[in-house]
């Protein structure tokens, strides 16, 4: 396939577009939790850029950071990262629930 390298996202919109929560204060929640925890101000080059580009623009005043997940992540600390963002997002008004709620189809 065609990869849209050093092309914009959208010609129209900005050229750079900014988390919307403080990454600061998500990166202390986590390493509160014990979940080992980098920054990084980049968030790849095709499909996770375009995919935060689009949900930062589409967002409007909501909340948005961009989190990219190991691929061999322990289920448990996953939980544990989840968890303590929730926490973090919603001011510490909630607590982890335990049991993860499923939407059921048709």
């Amino acid at each position: 396939g065609r990869k849209a390298w050093r092309r914009s996202t959208d010609p129209r919109g900005p050229a750079l577009l900014e988390s919307t929560l403080s990454i600061d204060r998500l990166h202390r929640a986590l390493r509160k939790a014990r979940i080992p925890v980098a920054v990084s101000y980049h968030a790849g080059t095709y499909v996770c850029n375009h995919a935060y580009y689009r949900t930062l623009r589409q967002a409007g005043r909501a909340g948005v950071a961009f989190i990219h997940v190991p691929e061999r992540a322990n289920p448990r600390q996953l939980r544990r990262a989840l968890d303590a963002l929730v926490r973090e997002v919603s001011g510490g008004n909630s607590r982890p629930s335990g049991k993860v709620k499923r939407a059921k189809g048709g």
